[in-house]
Parts: C-alpha cells; sequence; structure tokens
C-alpha cells in the first residue's frame, strides 16, 4: 500500500480489492490493475487503456485490459484524460507471487536470478545475499522494467 494515498471511499476500495481477488483466483486474470476515472491530465502518471466492459458486480466495474502508459506526454495525457477507455494506473494491483516472478524470469531475468537467491532463506548468509544482491539491481521502475512489456492477454 502506498503511504501517500488517501482512500476516502475504503468500503469501495476493499470491494475492488475483493474483486480483484477473485478474478485472480478463478483464473479468469494472472494479474488486476485498480485504477481510477482521471481527475486532470497527469502526464506523470501511468495511465491504463481499458477494452470492453467484462462485469459490473457490486459497484465494481471490471475491464477488459488494453494497454499501458508510463509518464506520457502531456498532449498524450490529454488525449487520455478526455477518452473513456483510459484510467489512471493508482499503483495497486493484485496477482500471485508465482506470477509475479514469471514476470521477472521473463523480462529481467538477471534480477530473477538474484531474487530467487535472496528469497532462499536455507542459505546461512542470507543478510549479506541480500545487502549485495539488492544494491546490484538496476535502478529502473516496475512500471518499466515490467508492465510496459507484458501482454495484455488474461490481464484486467
Amino acid at each position: 500500500m502506498w503511504s501517500d494515498h488517501l482512500v476516502k471511499n475504503t468500503q469501495a476500495f476493499k470491494k475492488a480489492l475483493k474483486s480483484a481477488e477473485e478474478a485472480v483466483e478463478n483464473r479468469q486474470s494472472k494479474f488486476v490493475f485498480i485504477a481510477q476515472k482521471p481527475r486532470f491530465a497527469n502526464q506523470n502518471m501511468g495511465w491504463i487503456e481499458v477494452g470492453q466492459e467484462l462485469n459490473d458486480e457490486n459497484d465494481i466495474k471490471t475491464m477488459e485490459f488494453k494497454s499501458f502508459h508510463y509518464r506520457p506526454t502531456l498532449e498524450e495525457a490529454e488525449q487520455f484524460y478526455t477518452d473513456d477507455h483510459f484510467f489512471w494506473n493508482l499503483g495497486y494491483f493484485v496477482t500471485t507471487p508465482a506470477y509475479l516472478m514469471s514476470l521477472f524470469q521473463t523480462f529481467a531475468p538477471e534480477m530473477h536470478k538474484k531474487l530467487t537467491e535472496m528469497g532462499d532463506r536455507s542459505v546461512s548468509d542470507y543478510k549479506e545475499i541480500l545487502r549485495k544482491n539488492y544494491i546490484e539491481f538496476e535502478k529502473i521502475s516496475f512500471d518499466d522494467l515490467i508492465l510496459m512489456k507484458m501482454d495484455p492477454k488474461g490481464l484486467l
């Protein structure tokens, strides 16, 4: 959870999380984004383009994922803002750890190798491995490393 987000409608947020959890558990999707209708043309946000509406249960709409746009130009953000098929990416998503690791394996194999090594708590020098590997990670956002490269199939 983001430390600087204010969630005013906690019930709706909980419903969205529960709906996303159910979509992943029922294998309707491997990765579910939680998005918000934009309030203005923000070029510092990630934007999610959606396709058709899949369902509308409990006041929570589930839309087909089409594409992700991280920090667009101002001109693009203005176009996205006026298009009903674009939403702000809030940075909340629901998936499984196994699927997340498969994304690292596909798009960042060296980082995946280090993450796997760091996750092996059976090694006696775990803290040293964590310290060594973490500082060697590429300085790149998750959005650029993974999200921009993902195939939309199976995503909501």
